[in-house]
């Protein structure tokens, strides 16, 4: 077998960069072609780079005849034979033997981001990364595709599902250009057979694998719930706005809570915004370095509870739910999952962990809760040995007489209510000020100016829905303004809106808002419904007497009654606007 030269035949080439240089070598080691021509080829691919093109230094070197197409194949071949020598799998084998298994395989390139095999196909070949780079990933049935690897050059993937005769756990993707050389499943069966010693080799790296993909996983997984649960709100916190004593004494009580890092209970209404307040905590405070994470007691993630499933329709699921959510749990005991979920209270550590309407936490876990919050320590579910974390815990609650009398008697003290916004009408032109700052530049309407009535009309308003209700009138009131002046008829006030993945805002739609913005409405819509009324009236009262022949019964139940059913989905909140009677008392 051909050898490459030795290294002081190379000097002028270790500035070279791989796999370039390796080509090279080879080809300078069996005499097909002479330093020159290797060199000249090498400054015009340096060129041809310089003007955004990346050629093949083999390719070169053949267009200009300085090697033949034999060469070429035969230094390509000694090139994968040396990486595959290099590999962990391989490295033990005889050169020889490295030599039939190539011949045997099938040399392939993949481009970026092209899939080589995907999760539950089956598995007929093992793959040698010849030059490139590959991600190995993995989907679960529920959740996001989960990274587990990154193999790059001479590296071997897709082994450990030929071996157990399974479907591919992973799906592989190359990461860029990438060339792989793809082995058979019965040669690659026949060399374990036949050589024990890369048997030897693949376990050892079956189990450095499966302890870096376990850390890489549970590193992912722990980022991965960071980002999805640390959603902060980027507009200001309101509650806080404000002259009058009120505001000052609790920005007051919030600056003293923000110097320690205490554990705290928030009370308030619906629409109080205590989330936004307990950001507004964790942002100026000593434990803003970790985590900011929000747990809600009524919808316990699914990858935590897939870990529980065996205890599925037990009278303790719901208490193992939220257990399992905040403090942990280890996968030897309770664990159906890829790693062991160690809990938002360790992944908050350093950092806030709200829990939102703690009144829904069952007992024993306030109690759990306590016990961290008085010592420090916690036990994951089904764990003998305790743990440690430091993690900020505030409570929001609507009503505290929900929450146990042990906790709620240790919270009082750091206890911080927030006050319905009717009982904040001295700060309500201040706070409205700050939300058409900031809500107006969000909709690129700087400089949103209220008009005196449409003040009074929100001053007069009593605000069941609080703060959250407020920010959503502004908003709304923007949208709606033409120009930088917000009028009475801009403001829309009355409950507050239903949101969720089902709910639709008809304003949202341009040619709706620009109707409603238009002079004719509603008048439009009042004459073309009081001409109806009054056509049924007149013909209910004078038309033929017989039900069979009288059209104002067909018009009010086989279109009417049908329509305004039908209409209840859309329509319901406008109906008054068309009424005809309030036509009529517009004419009187």
């Amino acid at each position: 077998m051909i050898e490459p030269y030795s290294e002081k035949h190379f000097q002028s080439l270790t500035q070279v960069r791989e796999p370039a240089r390796k080509l090279c070598e080879y080809l300078l080691a069996a005499g097909a072609c002479d330093e020159t021509a290797v060199m000249v080829a090498l400054d015009r691919q340096e060129n041809l780079r310089t003007k955004g093109y990346d050629p093949l230094i083999g390719m070169l070197l053949l267009d200009a005849g300085a090697i033949t197409k034999k060469d070429l194949t035969q230094a390509l071949k000694l090139q994968d034979i040396d990486r595959l020598a290099n590999s962990a799998i391989f490295y033990s084998l005889p050169k020889s033997v490295i030599a039939q298994i190539h011949s045997k395989s099938e040399r392939l390139v993949y481009q970026a981001n092209e899939t080589i095999f995907r999760q539950k196909e089956g598995s007929d070949f093992v793959y040698v990364i010849l030059l490139g780079t590959v991600s190995l990933s993995h989907k679960p049935e529920t959740g996001k595709e989960i990274d587990l690897a990154v193999h790059r050059a001479g590296e071997v993937f897709g082994e450990m599902s030929l071996l157990t005769e399974s479907s591919r756990f992973v799906t592989a993707r190359s990461m860029e250009k990438s060339s792989i050389l793809a082995v058979p499943r019965d040669v690659f069966l026949a060399l374990y057979r036949q050589y024990p010693e890369a048997s030897q080799a693949a376990i050892r790296k079956w189990f450095n694998a499966m302890l870096e993909g376990r850390e890489q996983s549970q590193i992912y997984q722990d980022h991965h719930y960071r980002e999805l649960m640390t959603k902060m709100e980027s507009r200001p916190c309101i509650p806080l706005v404000g002259s009058s004593k009120r505001a000052q004494k609790l920005r007051s009580q919030i600056d003293s809570i923000c110097r320690t890092g205490s554990s705290i209970l928030l009370v308030g209404e619906p629409g109080s915004m205590k989330s936004r307040v307990a950001q507004h905590i964790f942002r100026h405070s000593n434990d803003s370095v970790g985590s900011y994470i929000i747990f809600d007691p009524d919808a316990v993630p699914h990858f935590v509870s897939k870990g529980l499933q065996h205890e599925e329709g037990t009278v303790y699921y719901r208490e193992l739910q939220q257990i399992g959510a905040l403090f942990g749990y280890d996968i030897e005991t309770y664990g159906r999952s890829f790693v062991p979920w160690q809990g938002f209270l360790k992944l908050a550590h350093k950092g806030t962990l709200v829990i939102k309407d703690g009144s829904k936490l069952e007992p024993k876990v306030q109690r759990m809760l306590l016990e961290y919050i008085t010592s420090g320590m916690f036990y994951p579910l089904g764990a003998e040995r305790p743990a440690q974390a430091s993690t900020r815990i505030i409570i929001n609650v609507t009503d505290d007489l929900n929450l146990e009398n042990t906790l709620y008697e240790y919270l009082a003290a750091d206890q911080v209510r927030l006050e319905p916004l009717h009982s904040r009408k001295r700060d309500l032109k201040e706070i409205i000020g700050v939300l058409l700052e900031e809500i107006g530049r969000e909709k690129r309407k700087p400089s949103m100016n209220l008009g005196p009535q449409a003040l009074n009309k929100m001053m007069a308003y009593n605000w069941p829905g609080n703060f959250r209700e407020l920010e959503e009138v502004v908003a709304r009131s923007i949208s709606l303004a033409k120009g930088s002046f917000i009028a009475a008829e801009d403001v829309f006030i009355g409950k507050v809106p239903i949101t969720g993945k089902n709910a639709f805002n008809l304003l949202s739609v341009k040619f709706i808002r620009n109707f409603f913005q238009s002079p004719f409405y509603p008048i439009v819509p009042q004459i073309v419904v009081a001409v109806m009324f009054v056509f049924v009236v007149i013909l209910g009262i004078w038309g033929n007497p017989s039900p069979d022949s009288n059209i104002s019964l067909l018009l009010v139940w086989a279109n009417w009654e049908p329509l305004l059913i039908l209409s209840c989905l859309l329509l319901a909140r406008i109906w008054c606007s068309f009424c005809p009677i309030g036509f009529f008392s517009n004419l009187v």
